[in-house]
């Protein structure tokens, strides 16, 4: 029994005592290993030619060799005949016909890959048939001329459906002029193969070409592939680390640790459970330290068994330097930060100015939410801010108060930032100061424009009190002046006349004298405050007999002009309060000059009065002026009084940047 045929591995069984001429096998040696009993006694191997024997391959290793004429091999080509009909794999049967061959059978599975157009073809000569594909026509020829079995693989275009399959073609020569080819439409699993390669081609340039450490290794460690980062940190060639232990690659300083590093990762590394992540630090091609964090991945058969493992390093050392960075940025600042994750923990916070906006019970803060970890005040204004925050990348700012462990009331500004991918990040800074400069700012700017309000209210008043002084006093004297002049021009000069004349005019150059005084003092501009002080006293004391007591040392500093005016001004004005509503008969003048402030002292043995029951009168008592030239010089204004007591005004100015005398 022979197997003939070996097409795709699908052998016919054939025995060569069925047929019908002399027929035998041969080994690959050339040996006769069967023989029909149509052969002659005596036929050897060496003979087969002189014979008329021909050769064709059966299956590999064994042909088969006969001697037949047209009558003789009908039986058999029936048999082929019958056999290819019936394989499921396309087929076609070619007849050698001079130097060309001729398409003169096919099979069913032929119709379908050609779509029913080799059903029109038959009787088609292969040169025209293969005009385009002349390598098919060769692969006939060379195997109806040798006698023997080929295979390939190749894209075929059939040109009358106008399509392209890969095709495993066998041809195989079955009789001296006729040569079954066998085919099978491979086009899916052609092309499976080839999305496969790109697959591992786009795989293999993905994983090189990242800059994290990757390598794949097996129970035993064996390296079974790195990519090139993973060769750049170590030093290594690929060939240098393909089929080597992984701990070869380490550094020996490590290896110890790095083996049980990697024994505990496969304890802990399951089918349900099959990655784990460890922070694992190591040298690099430089001897260079680096902090890694190394992520395992444990792969398994259908059994369950680990077949590979992967691993991936990540180098983390720049990240750790830089939150080494930050972290003392935010321990350097005087504020307190936070970050709250996307689901509402408080990831991690720092209170370098010890604010108390975090609550005692906070720490440790693993799973704990911002509500529970921040004072109910701050947290509920960051829960009504987070919907708005999630939409937005915008800061979000804003300012609360509230009683310090201190026990005072303090002010904060929160800042609020989102952070892509992890939640929002806060700073909260304590601006009490601010507030409070703010807050002075603010009544200072409402007190100059009350301020500006009284000085055109004053000015205002002192015009309509120039005007009336001019009006009832000096015009008085002008009109008895022109009566006096009038009485001369009828009756002539006479010395009574003369005399009330000079009366009038001396009458009348005292009054504006007086007026002139009362808007600035000559004696200041010409002589200085301490005489224009001592003038005032003396005026007060010839218009009312109050008796004046005066202490006046400027040392040797010389006042500006424009604060010698103020201080004036400011004696002035607590004298006529002295002169109009104390009912005293005594006053006290002190002005001291130090070496950084200018004292002001003026008391009264009057009647007194109660300060804070007279507040709305400060206008009319002259103490809202007094007060505001004490703080256009930076300087503290005070009132002592009380009924029956009297009343004392004391005033400290700044004198820093005035200039001193030759003699200081």
């Amino acid at each position: 029994m022979a197997r003939v045929f070996g097409a795709f591995g699908e052998f016919m069984d054939l025995s060569i005592d069925q047929l019908p001429f002399p027929a035998l096998v041969l080994n690959d040696r050339g040996e006769i290993v069967a023989k029909n009993a149509h052969c002659q006694v005596g036929l050897t191997a060496d003979c087969l030619e002189s014979h008329g024997f021909k050769t064709t391959e059966l299956s590999k290793g064994f042909r088969l060799a006969y001697a037949v004429d047209d009558v003789e091999e009908r039986p058999w080509r029936k048999r082929y005949e019958e056999y290819y009909r019936g394989t499921p794999q396309p087929a076609f049967v070619w007849q050698h016909v001079g130097d060309d061959f001729e398409l003169i059978g096919h099979n069913e599975a032929a119709i379908d890959l050609t779509q029913g157009t080799i059903q029109h073809i038959v009787g088609i000569r292969a040169r025209d048939f293969f005009k385009d594909q002349l390598h098919v026509f060769d692969d006939l020829l060379e195997s109806i001329a040798k006698g023997k079995r080929i295979q390939r693989r190749m894209l075929y275009y059939y040109q009358f459906s106008k399509i392209s399959r890969w095709l495993d073609v066998v041809y195989q020569p079955v009789l001296p002029d006729i040569v079954f080819v066998h085919t099978r439409d491979v086009t899916d699993e052609v092309e499976y193969l080839n999305r496969l390669a790109e697959s591992e081609r786009r795989y293999r340039a993905v994983v090189q070409d990242q800059t994290e450490l990757v390598c794949r290794w097996l129970p035993d460690r064996t390296l079974t592939f790195v990519n090139e980062a993973f060769c750049r940190f170590f030093g290594r060639s690929e060939a240098e680390c393909i089929g080597r232990d992984l701990l070869e690659i380490a550094d020996p300083a490590i290896r110890d640790a790095a083996q049980e590093a990697i024994e505990q990762g496969k304890q802990i590394m399951t089918a349900d459970n099959p990655t784990r992540s460890i922070e694992f630090p190591a040298p690099n091609a430089n001897g260079e330290m680096r902090d890694l964090i190394w992520v395992d991945r444990a792969m398994f058969d259908g059994e369950g068994n680990v077949v590979e493992y992967q691993t991936v390093g990540r180098d983390v050392t720049e990240h750790r330097l830089a939150e080494g960075r930050l972290t003392a940025v935010m321990n350097a600042l005087p504020d307190l930060y936070f970050l709250i994750g996307k689901d509402g923990r408080l990831l991690e916070h720092q209170d370098s100015a010890g604010f108390g906006l975090i609550l005692p019970d906070c720490d440790p803060i693993n799973g704990k939410t911002y509500d529970q970890c921040l004072h109910p005040e701050l947290a509920q204004r960051i829960k009504g801010l987070l919907p708005d925050m999630a939409q937005s990348r915008s800061p979000n700012t804003f300012e609360f108060a509230l009683n310090a462990k201190d026990g005072q009331r303090r002010w904060f500004e929160a800042r609020l930032v989102q952070v892509l991918g992890v939640g929002v990040a806060s700073i909260v800074r304590d601006i009490s100061d601010r507030h409070r400069a703010e807050t002075a700012v603010r009544r200072r700017t409402e007190e100059l424009i009350a301020m500006t309000d009284r000085l055109q209210r004053a000015q205002e008043d002192e015009r309509k009190r120039i005007a009336s002084e001019l009006h009832d006093e000096v015009a008085q004297y002008l009109t008895a002046l022109s009566h006096t002049i009038e009485q001369c021009e009828r009756s002539g000069v006479t010395p009574d006349l003369m005399d009330r004349a000079k009366s009038v005019v001396g009458d009348l150059i005292r009054k504006v004298r007086e007026v002139s005084t009362g808007l600035r003092s000559s004696v200041l501009e010409d002589l200085g405050l301490e005489a224009a002080v001592t003038e005032l006293a003396e005026n007060a004391r010839l218009a009312t007999g109050l008796q004046p007591h005066l202490r006046i040392d400027l040392g040797h500093v010389e006042l500006s002009k424009e604060l010698q005016q103020d201080v004036y001004r400011t004696v002035q004005e607590a004298v006529n309060n002295v002169v109009r509503h104390s009912k005293a008969t005594k006053v006290k003048i002190a002005i001291d000059v130090g070496r950084e402030a200018l004292a002001i002292e003026v008391s009264d043995d009057g009647v007194g009065f109660d300060p804070e029951s007279a507040r709305d009168r400060y206008e009319g008592l002259g103490i809202r002026g007094m007060m505001e030239r004490a703080a256009r010089w930076g300087g503290i204004f005070g009132l002592e009084s009380s009924p029956g007591e009297g009343a004392t005004v004391r005033i400290s100015l700044p004198i820093a940047k005035e200039k001193r005398s030759k003699r200081a």
